[in-house]
């Protein structure tokens, strides 16, 4: 890998790590000062906040240089950490400075999230990109899981005043990585509005068959895997007759088996082509689900999330790769988030689908339905888009 991705790599990992304790900090001190169902509807606008910029900022992601753009949104964190902390400095109401800060760090994550996505293919060459993706999916779940454990840990000891000058450390450490760096628009990215460009993305997703089918792939995965996201809590408590701790073991196995097959992907991309291993993985989650919906064993089960945070990763890097190989340059950001936000449409159908059955079947029922519905509807769409092909190199590049 080139020295300015190992640079981009760090910086990543150091905003991920520093976002994520963040965010428990808040949800903690949220927690203490606002009832349940404040706390719920918090969770509830900032996924609203994810679902509708992920969907409409695509177009602006395409109109500016990636790496301008991760760094803009770095010093912009920078000034909303500063702003905060003078904030609370001065008033001793909090939780209105932090709950800003938390609207501000979402967006800032989205939009630094999708120019490393653009950014990685101009720092790497075509074949490092699996590999690079696979770097890029462990910053993601131990930055993640670092930042939680880390989060934890802080609330107890320190004050959120502390907490808050450690984040603005380590994002001004991730911005000094890469403030040198720099790249440009690809061609074609500023032309028209803002309305033409976000249809222009919608469209060609409609028109290129190696498109749809990967969104074909993302929608079916993601309804087997909905009882996990659902159901986990419910599912430890009556079918694993657990407690809390068995609900943060389960999440915790998820994370786990994510990290290892990461830190494993590298092995496999020199034999294995991308198309296949996102096959494999789109089915290896159906059975994930399967095996473990009707499990009582709680250490069974936790080996049977490992196997689901495996495949998760599995489909993840393939999915990043086949798509940047897929799209030109300047639509990729476009592209990226409309293929996000259907999926996401499509998961809010599924959510509340799970929710309607709970009240018909029992919860391992639930699981086995999701899962074995989707492996049938899964095999009658690879089998009737069984020719779709992938070249091992970038669209703009072929020819």
């Amino acid at each position: 890998m080139s020295r300015a991705f190992r640079f981009m790599y760090v910086s990543d990992l150091l905003s991920t790590v520093g976002t994520s304790f963040v965010y428990i900090a808040i949800y903690w001190l949220s927690a203490e000062q606002i009832s349940a169902s404040g706390v719920a509807l918090l969770a509830t606008g900032v996924f609203l906040i994810r679902f509708l910029v992920s969907t409409f900022v695509g177009p602006w992601i395409d109109r500016f240089v990636s790496a301008s753009l991760y760094q803009t949104s770095l010093l912009i964190r920078l000034l909303a950490l500063s702003i905060t902390l003078a904030g609370i400095s001065l008033t001793d109401i909090v939780l209105p400075w932090l709950l800003g800060l938390l609207v501000v760090q979402t967006i800032l994550q989205i939009v630094g999230g999708n120019a490393v996505f653009t950014w990685v293919v101009d720092l790497v060459e075509d074949d490092q990109l699996p590999q690079a993706n696979a770097y890029l999916a462990t910053i993601e779940r131990i930055g993640t899981l670092s930042g939680f454990l880390l989060g934890g840990m802080m609330v107890a000891h320190f004050s959120i005043a502390s907490i808050l000058w450690l984040d603005l450390g380590l994002h001004l450490v991730a911005w000094l990585l890469v403030r040198h760096m720099t790249g440009q628009v690809a061609e074609g990215a500023r032309v028209g509005s803002y309305r033409e460009a976000l249809l222009e993305g919608i469209h060609y997703v409609a028109r290129d068959g190696r498109l749809k089918w990967i969104l074909g792939c993302a929608i079916l995965a993601n309804w087997m895997i909905t009882p996990m996201n659902t159901l986990l809590a419910p599912y430890a408590k009556d079918v694993l007759s657990g407690n809390a701790q068995t609900f943060s073991a389960l999440e915790l196995a998820t994370v786990i088996g994510g990290i290892t097959m990461s830190l494993l992907y590298g092995k496999w991309v020199v034999s294995i082509r991308q198309d296949k291993l996102f096959r494999i993985a789109v089915v290896l989650q159906g059975l994930a689900i399967a095996i473990v919906a009707y499990m009582s064993s709680v250490p069974l089960a936790i080996g049977g999330f490992v196997l689901l945070g495996m495949a998760l990763t599995l489909f993840g890097i393939p999915f990043a790769t086949l798509l940047q190989r897929s799209t030109p340059a300047h639509l990729l950001g476009r592209v990226r988030t409309a293929m996000v936000a259907t999926s996401t449409a499509c998961s809010a159908l599924c959510y509340g689908l799970s929710s309607y059955l709970t009240s018909l079947f029992n919860i391992s029922f639930v699981f086995l339905l999701f899962s074995l519905s989707g492996l049938v509807l899964t095999a009658i769409w690879l089998l009737i888009h069984r020719n779709v092909s992938f070249t091992e190199a970038r669209q703009d590049k072929v020819g």
